[in-house]
């Protein structure tokens, strides 16, 4: 804890030791207190002011990773903002003018001319749609007028008038928006104010109107962000709302903190997971970085994009949407500049490590005794590393590679090699390629 007392460290081989103390508490401490505050400071682990969470040594899914994990916000495609020139395969559709209402403004009077827009565009980008409902309209919102809440953060008065609206939008796009997450940021008192319970019933109807409108379509939970959201999460799975999705979305808002940030936030979601048996595939659906946060140099940002694509994946996230291509209001990680939004080097960033990660799989991330990360790819004839150091510059050499002379790539050239020594590892995430498949049809 900051000012004197050290946090508690506690990784995967210590989880042994919480039990045990769990199991002395339980038995022993109405009567032994000191004895157990002994044994409690015996049996903890050591802490050095380390983050709560403390990962060494990473094992990567087993499955290539898909194009589809590579997601994007973009807010204005339709006031301006041209189609972004790096890759990705879908797209998340939130502060779009695309909210409940914003196409229902009046009961049973909708706006579907935006909507329409944008998922005539994505069609001809070949770009899958994920619609995220959230902000209830004044003539469906529980909160009164003249309350302190905002009347569009309030749950619907009727569920009848919450699946007619669910209803109309799956049956007019079945077939072109690939799934629909049912809130946005519920732990959130800006974006939800009702009970978890009341989010539950409505993620029920909702699930069952949508997967009858359009079969295909993927429901996606309610999406929590952050450290505060993963209580609210624990509790959803208590009142039963997993068994309603076929998707679990989480933002994974670090900021301020660094990316290597997301491997504690997502072990939590993980672990929330497993508790509640929970069996199903959960997505990053909206991460950036904004304010207290405010970013040196261009370099630092694009150094933090590789990295979160990166330890999300690693971490388990089977999507990514990054937050977001043209945002001016709110985020300090900028993809564009200036009118015209010309890509910056947070974007370059982006594009380098989607195309260094895309169709390889991350066997491993490691963290040397320099705090130096390394995470191993690989992929048929070719075995590649992407190594950093987040603090300092510090001396990198991989394990098991084969001995021969590399291929470098940084993400200011990401895709023209350069030979010679392995550089020092930086803050800025660098690829070195042992073995290349260039022969097999693999770009680099």
């Amino acid at each position: 804890m900051p000012g004197g007392c050290c946090a508690l460290r506690l990784t995967l081989q210590n989880e042994w030791k919480i039990a045990l103390i769990i199991g002395m508490f339980r038995a022993f401490c109405r009567w032994r207190a000191w004895l157990c505050l002994g044994l409690l400071i015996f049996a903890l682990p050591g802490c050095k002011g380390q983050p709560a969470l403390s990962f060494d040594h990473i094992q990567g899914p087993s499955l290539p990773v898909p194009a589809s994990y590579f997601g994007m916000h973009v807010h204005r495609l339709l006031n301006g903002t041209p189609w972004p020139s790096v890759g990705f395969t879908t797209l998340r559709l939130w502060d779009t003018g695309t909210t409940w209402k914003d196409l229902e403004p009046s009961r049973g009077q909708f706006r579907f001319d935006k909507l329409d827009g944008l998922v005539e565009l994505a069609a001809k980008q070949h770009v899958s749609l994920i619609l995220t409902f959230g902000k209830t309209p004044d003539w469906a919102s529980s909160v009164e007028p003249g309350s302190t809440s905002a009347r569009e953060t309030g749950p619907p008065t009727s569920l009848d008038d919450w699946a007619t609206f669910v209803r109309t939008v799956a049956t007019r796009y079945r077939g072109r928006i690939a799934g629909y997450e049912i809130w946005n940021e519920p732990n959130a008192h800006n974006f939800y104010n009702g009970t978890v319970r009341e989010m539950v019933e409505m993620t029920r109807v909702a699930s069952a109107v949508i997967h009858q409108a359009d079969p295909d379509a993927l429901v996606l939970s309610p999406a929590p962000e952050g450290a505060n959201g993963v209580p609210w999460l624990r509790a959803f799975f208590i009142l039963g709302g997993a068994q309603y999705v076929d998707v679990m979305a989480y933002h994974f808002y670090v900021s301020p903190d660094p990316p290597e940030q997301i491997l504690a936030l997502a072990a939590q979601v993980r672990t929330a997971l497993d508790a509640a048996h929970v069996d199903k595939p959960f997505w990053n659906t909206e991460t950036g970085w904004g304010p207290p946060h405010v970013f040196a140099t261009d370099g630092e940002q694009a150094a933090y994009v590789a990295r979160a694509l990166l330890l999300a994946w690693v971490s388990g996230a089977g999507r990514f949407y990054w937050y977001s291509w043209d945002n001016r209001n709110w985020a300090t990680l900028s993809l564009t500049r200036g009118d015209a939004y010309a890509p910056t080097p947070a974007a370059t960033a982006f594009d380098a490590i989607r195309r260094w990660m895309s169709g390889r799989r991350v066997d491993e991330c490691v963290r040397d005794h320099a705090g130096t990360w390394s995470c191993r790819l690989t992929a048929p004839g070719e075995e590649s590393f992407i190594y950093w150091n987040p603090d300092h510059s510090a001396p990198f050499a991989p394990h098991g590679a084969l001995r021969v002379t590399p291929k470098l790539f940084t993400l200011d050239h990401p895709f023209d090699p350069a030979g010679g020594a392995i550089p020092l590892a930086t803050p800025s995430p660098q690829r070195i390629l042992f073995r290349d498949a260039s022969v097999h049809g693999r770009a680099p």
